[in-house]
């Protein structure tokens, strides 16, 4: 076929941890890997044999809630506080070395039916001003957040800083790391804690 594709054949290997899968390419490996985190990026960036392509990915980066759980994340208005809460700006900055964009959706702009939204703006004061709505105190408020550790890029770091973010309003959030494939059968089973990190193909 001609001006067709020079690759003839392809071999997909399934590496769940990232570490392992970083190892497998600046070893040979294999040729090729994705979505490498931030704090690895000056490994690949420094190997001579390794070339780096970025750009936007239709996979946003978030943290969901669990309302099928009974407790406080079932008031929208505790929901809402911890958006406010959070400032996003400082994380990607100090989490994610100032790669990334902030999203106020569920879609990145490469999706074809992206949309602008207002989004959350960082507020702590009003963050407490809905949870004491809600008829709680945040000192009062203990969640556990469910995370991988490798498996999504940066998944374990971006979810200690989302802890320590709320921590400093008074909500005390545990992280608990779970192996990947536990961690999948939890979320299809609902069976997931309050908060659990997540990347979703939307």
């Amino acid at each position: 076929m001609e001006n067709g594709p020079t690759i003839k054949e392809a071999t997909i290997k399934f590496i769940p941890e990232f570490s392992s899968r970083l190892s497998a390419l600046l070893s040979g490996d294999v040729d090729l890997i994705k979505s490498v985190p931030v704090d690895s990026m000056e490994r690949v960036e420094s190997d001579s044999e390794s070339k780096k392509i970025s750009g936007l990915t239709g996979r946003p980066t978030l943290i969901q809630f669990n309302t099928f759980k009974k407790g406080p994340l079932q008031d929208v208005r505790v929901r809402q506080a911890i958006n406010y809460a959070l400032d996003v700006d400082f994380l990607l900055e100090n989490v994610m070395n100032g790669k990334g964009q902030r999203l106020k959706g569920l879609l990145t702009p490469i999706n074809l039916s992206y949309t602008e939204v207002e989004g959350y703006e960082y507020n702590p004061e009003k963050a407490l001003d809905l949870i004491a709505e809600a008829g709680y105190k945040a000192e009062d408020i203990k969640l556990t957040m469910n995370t991988t550790n490798g498996y999504y890029p940066m998944d374990s770091q971006v979810s200690q800083a989302i802890a320590g973010e709320l921590e400093k309003i008074g909500i005390n959030v545990k992280v608990e790391q779970v192996e990947a494939g536990i961690y999948m059968e939890r979320m299809t089973s609902k069976k997931m804690d309050d908060l659990f990190f997540f990347t979703s193909a939307a």
